[in-house]
């Protein structure tokens, strides 16, 4: 059995490995990239504080603002992003 191909019947179909991999394919790696940062809301979504554009006290601080995949775990670059990111919170609260 390759991921339930059985299950779903396509096992024997013309092209059903083909069918079945497209059915259950799923992201290996953390999605980044989708929530590009610029300063024109017509082309990014976070200005460079990683507030989203035109939405009042939201800010994205996760792997979706990295440009690409990092070559390895993701977890050192997050972190330095929330550092970062709760510095820029407590400025803009002058706290």
């Amino acid at each position: 059995m390759v991921c339930g191909i059985e299950r779903l019947g396509l096992l024997g179909r013309k092209n059903g490995y083909r069918s079945a991999m497209a059915i259950l394919q799923h992201a290996e790696y953390l999605q980044t990239g989708t929530c590009r940062m610029g300063p024109d809301p017509r082309t990014s979504v976070i200005d460079a504080n990683l507030r989203v554009h035109g939405t009042a006290g939201l800010r994205v601080i996760d792997t979706s603002i990295f440009p690409d995949n990092v070559s390895g775990h993701p977890a050192a670059p997050v972190v330095a992003v929330a550092e970062k990111a709760a510095d820029m919170i407590k400025e803009s609260w002058r706290l």
